[in-house]
């Protein structure tokens, strides 16, 4: 599985460069580390769901109606719901609230450097 985070280090790989990549966030598409890695899904704001995919995992969040569901697929009748309150649940709810606060609080370190 690949992110769009992943065409700028896969281009400047292709293009032979190496410096002042200190801040890159990505992997080269053929890069080795990618299936070890937790790859977001925000639709909250327009589906009512976020997610995440990692391994083969896939982990679902509604919003809306606060269910979580898991699965080795993103079909809808290959994935379990967890029980509302169980561990399974909370530990995915609380993943993408915690990346949201970081990605939400990045923005505005962000624009803050950039004088807005």
């Amino acid at each position: 599985m690949i992110s769009h985070i992943d065409i700028a280090p896969t281009v400047l790989d292709l293009l032979g460069i190496r410096e002042v990549r200190e801040f890159e966030q990505g992997l080269a598409v053929w890069g080795s580390g990618r299936g070890r890695r937790r790859i977001f899904l925000w639709a909250g704001d327009y589906l009512g769901a976020e997610g995440f995919a990692e391994e083969h995992n896939f982990t679902s969040w509604n919003k809306v109606a606060g269910y979580v569901y898991s699965g080795r697929s993103l079909d809808e009748g290959q994935m379990h719901m967890a029980a509302v309150g169980s561990p399974e649940q909370r530990d995915a709810v609380d993943c993408l609230k915690g990346m949201a606060k970081l990605n939400g609080d990045w923005w505005v370190s962000s624009m803050a450097s950039l004088g807005h």
